[in-house]
């Protein structure tokens, strides 16, 4: 159901609801984020509390933020900067990255978090893109840019092992 100001409270019937703008705090994994102005509708009656779907969408991103940073995870602006610096449109990346487009793009936008994995295979491609032929099998998984990759000379069969320290 979707609330606005001034309707009727759906769970008394008696009161109305009206906007106000309150402090609330967020806690997440220990860490508080505290909204000076979070808007709220507030039943006149019943004081029974609800937050309109255009206030939750608007407040998603930043409290999403938060999570990010509690976790720390690479931001919106991080994911799109390693996903350009390899060349890659939102689909193509995508679809190496074995994630849905639509997902990525919450990513991206910062509706949705990645995970904690997504996030460092992110950086692994970030800092060693080389590593996009092993997990490709070799081929060229971005059809938008072809992309040159050469091995250290020690590495004969083009694999790379890291050390959980690494990651």
């Amino acid at each position: 159901m979707s609330f606005a100001n001034g309707m009727s409270c759906p769970v008394c019937g008696k009161g109305y609801i009206q906007r106000h703008l309150k402090r609330e705090e967020f806690e997440y994994k220990g860490q508080a984020k505290i909204i000076d102005d979070y808007p709220l509708l507030i039943c006149d009656a019943c004081e029974e509390e609800f937050v309109s779907a255009e206030d939750s969408r608007l407040f998603d991103k930043e409290l999403t933020a938060f999570q990010r940073k509690v976790d720390g995870l690479l931001t919106p602006d991080e994911i799109r900067s390693i996903r350009e610096k390899l060349g890659y449109n939102q689909t193509s990346f995508a679809r190496l990255l074995k994630v849905g487009e639509k997902n990525f793009a919450r990513y991206e936008t910062g509706v949705s978090p990645q995970s904690r994995y997504l996030d460092w295979l992110m950086r692994i491609l970030n800092d060693y893109p080389e590593t996009i032929k092993t997990i490709t099998g070799n081929r060229d998984s971005n059809p938008d840019k072809n992309i040159s990759v050469q091995y250290p000379n020690n590495l004969s069969d083009g694999f790379w092992f890291f050390r959980k320290s690494q990651i």
